[in-house]
């Protein structure tokens, strides 16, 4: 019974260690995707700053 205990010791040790890593895993995960939205943000404020510039020359042109 022990050598069972220790087995399963082993096993709740090795299933710590792996959510352990899947939490370092899930951390850089969500890390990069932080990066990729501030990317995404700013690159959907140079596309609004855009759109605004090109009613501002379509205006302006106009009159």
């Amino acid at each position: 019974t022990l050598h069972q205990w220790r087995c399963q010791g082993f096993e709740l040790l090795g299933k710590l260690l792996g959510i352990l890593n899947l939490g370092k895993v899930i951390q850089k995960l969500l890390y990069i995707l932080s990066g990729v939205q501030s990317l995404e943000k700013n690159l959907n404020q140079n596309r609004m700053l855009g759109q605004k510039g090109a009613i501002a020359r379509c205006t302006f042109t106009n009159k």
